[in-house]
């Protein structure tokens, strides 16, 4: 008998182990990572379009007059310039865990632009008068920017800033009257190419596998350029410096 129950207790040590080795193991819910509700990583494309509010701050203003010489004066005038937006986009992500790092470049044409008028007295003689009028504006907006973002569910909610570039427009029309009989009236037009840096945020969400909708808010500095106005007898040379906040919506795919 006792070499009977010793065999059957070495029996079910032998065939335990074996057994809950083939058994199911329950893990606690806590131990486990779950899966991301969506991957970022890749390229991607799109398109984007909003609205923009700018602002164009005329500064210090030479003027050369044929025969009456030069006249220095700080305008110190801002205008507002508001417009409408509307471009591309492309762009790469990298996902680490809920950590988004991206690059994006864009360009949008746009129709922000303002208007100003302005005269003088006395400028370069007691008596005369100079009217002016001016247009200032950005013909087009291009962008290149880090993305640093973070995932909840299927949205991306991130910080972006980087490089700008605008192409600024001004339109300058002057009459002037010496006060004696003697006028002149001229227009003039000049385009420079501004260098800056723009800063924002915005959230983006899919919407498919392969499709995204985002919107987003960016403030862009576009720095200050010289405007030469070349109006016949005037000759004119205004610094302009430009801002622009800028709201827009896109929708992109991922490739």
């Amino acid at each position: 008998m006792k070499q009977l129950i010793s065999g059957i207790v070495l029996a079910a040590a032998v065939a335990l182990p074996a057994v809950a080795a083939d058994m199911p193991v329950s893990v606690p819910a806590a131990f486990i990572d779950a899966a991301p509700a969506y991957r970022w990583t890749g390229l991607y494309a799109g398109i984007s379009g909003g609205h923009g509010w700018g602002t164009m701050r005329q500064g210090w203003t030479t003027s050369y007059y044929s025969g009456l010489g030069v006249y220095d004066g700080d305008v110190g005038e801002s205008q507002r310039a508001n417009g409408w937006l509307i471009g591309g986009t492309i762009g790469y992500n990298h996902q680490i865990n809920r950590m988004v790092l991206g690059l994006e470049a864009d360009f949008s044409l746009t129709g922000m632009k303002s208007n100003a008028s302005a005269f003088e007295t006395d400028v370069w003689q007691p008596g005369d008068r100079v009217d002016q009028r001016w247009s200032s504006g950005i013909s087009w907006l291009s962008t290149i920017r880090g993305r640093l973002g973070f995932t909840v569910d299927r949205f991306l909610v991130y910080a972006t800033g980087g490089l700008a570039i605008a192409k600024g427009t001004d339109r300058t029309e002057a009459n002037y009257n010496d006060g004696a009989g003697r006028t002149a009236n001229a227009v003039g037009r000049d385009s420079k190419t501004h260098v800056g840096w723009a800063l924002g945020a915005g959230v983006e969400a899919a919407i498919t596998p392969q499709i995204t909708a985002k919107l987003e808010y960016l403030h862009v500095d576009l720095g200050a350029q010289t405007y030469r106005s070349d109006l016949r007898a005037i000759l004119i040379y205004a610094n302009a410096r430009m801002s622009a906040d800028i709201v827009r919506a896109g929708v992109n795919y991922r490739f």
